[in-house]
């Protein structure tokens, strides 16, 4: 073995061991590890893991209109509570060899309070410590039920839980984090995410969702007006009021209507589309599937068109109108 092969193979092997060196420094197996707790200014030191407990608080007695949230991926759940006192907690944990610890910034500027978790980073050599599953951050808002300003949401992955509240505006968006909630009451509420989920129920003046491939469920949804949109991620709506602007590519479209009293408009390129309606439903039908099938159960129409890829025609007075527009989606509108 020549001298540039020798050389060449000892770089490769402490190459390797400084590789194994640093991540098992990263996740904690050797080196730096503490025989005892300490705890200082809200952070508990564990052997190689940092526990954290931070809070701030903020008395809304004067007049808030906006609550301002923001993270990356600490999960967020919101907390209704008796009184005027807003707190803001963060909880959780991670390794010790993180270049910055995570941080809660809350502060109050007018009418409005903003909190804002400063995440995690790590070095080059600690890279690893992102994968480890001990990693966990929480920020739980604890928010006076009397609180019926704007609330505006971000977060990259982390998941969003919301009670029940009544607002001026919500504003959530993720961008792969979900987002649950109990019934909202608010007068607009508009969600968009990339390909988070969104399971919710709402009653508000004019409701929008936007997705790439998140899925958005909703067990009640009565409003004026809704604006769902996807690429892939499916839609589902039950006790639906209002008028309803759906479109999808290829995600599939299912609604069931409390009642019908407004326009229905849904458009899919390859996504089914499931309608339900109230028995006392009256409406003009203006169908079109190109290769999909087309089905009406339950409803006497008076056909105006009726072909292989079309159904066009008036069920009683025909006061509201559902339009479908799809190119190889199935149709099926029942009762």
């Amino acid at each position: 073995m020549n001298l540039t092969k020798i050389t060449a193979f000892l770089v490769i092997v402490m190459i390797l061991v400084f590789a194994v060196t640093a991540v098992a420094a990263g996740l904690g197996w050797i080196g730096g590890s503490k025989s005892r707790s300490e705890e200082q200014d809200g952070f508990l030191f564990k052997g190689n893991m940092i526990k954290i407990n931070r809070e701030k608080e903020f008395d809304t007695s004067e007049k808030i209109e906006e609550i301002y949230i923001k993270t990356v991926s600490s999960n967020i759940s919101l907390v209704p509570a008796a009184g005027t006192q807003l707190k803001a907690s963060l909880t959780g944990q991670f390794t010790k060899n993180s270049r910055q610890t995570p941080e809660l910034k809350a502060y109050k500027d007018g009418n409005k309070i903003t909190i804002q978790v400063n995440e995690i980073k790590y070095d080059f050599f600690n890279f690893f410590n992102f994968f480890d599953n001990r990693q966990h951050m929480k920020l739980t808002v604890y928010i006076p039920q009397s609180y019926s300003g704007s609330l505006n949401i971000k977060s990259t992955s982390g998941s969003v839980d919301l009670p029940r509240l009544e607002l001026d505006k919500l504003t959530c968006k993720t961008v792969s984090g979900s987002i649950s909630s109990d019934l909202i009451h608010a007068h607009d509420i508009e969600s968009k995410t990339i390909s988070g989920s969104m399971n919710i129920s709402a009653k508000c003046d004019s409701f929008e969702f936007s997705s790439t491939s998140g899925s958005f469920k909703a067990g009640v949804l009565e409003t004026k007006t809704a604006s769902l949109n996807t690429t892939s991620g499916s839609i589902k709506a039950q006790g639906f009021t209002g008028k309803l602007d759906g479109h999808s590519v290829s995600g599939s479209i299912n609604i069931g209507l409390k009642y019908l009293e407004d326009d229905i408009y849904i458009k899919t390129l390859s996504g089914g589309v499931k309608i339900n309606l109230p028995q006392s439903s009256e409406f003009y039908l203006d169908s079109v599937s190109t290769s999909g099938s087309i089905s009406l159960s339950g409803f006497a129409i008076e056909l105006e068109k009726k072909t292989r890829n079309s159904l066009v025609g008036t069920v009683g007075s025909g006061k509201n109108k559902i339009t479908v527009k799809t190119s190889s989606g199935s149709l099926n509108i029942y009762r």
